[in-house]
């Protein structure tokens, strides 16, 4: 048996990388760790290419990206086979509370429950 201590990765699949992004950097404003310079030669390129034109963030001890190779029309689906949802937890109730408030102003509803700090269906 592999005695796992968290999360390595974990990436979403998304239609729209400009909206996406927008949202996990204002909302979050993770730390990027990979993603592709607007500059890069050929050799780069090929070497971030596992990236499919997207970014990774850090988070906490694991990383978190994004990859959008959906279809434009595609739309999440908790109920399909595959994710249900991320939940990241906030630290403090003061980071809480802001998070709320930026997620509605960016049209998004945190789903609270047992075992959940705040999560994110990723709609985007």
């Amino acid at each position: 048996m592999i005695a796992a201590q968290g999360y390595a990765h974990v990436r979403l699949t998304v239609t729209d990388i400009v909206r996406s992004r927008a949202f996990y950097d204002e909302v979050f404003g993770f730390n990027v760790a990979y993603e592709l310079p607007a500059d890069a030669d050929d050799a780069t390129k090929d070497a971030l290419s596992f990236l499919f034109g997207g970014v990774i963030y850090h988070v906490g001890g694991g990383l978190f990206g994004l990859r959008p190779v959906a279809p434009a029309s595609d739309r999440f689906d908790e109920n399909r086979v595959g994710l249900d949802h991320v939940s990241f937890a906030p630290r403090g109730a003061g980071r809480s509370r802001r998070s709320r408030r930026s997620t509605r102003w960016h049209g998004r509803c945190p789903r609270w429950g047992q075992g959940h700090r705040w999560s994110v269906h990723p709609r985007v």
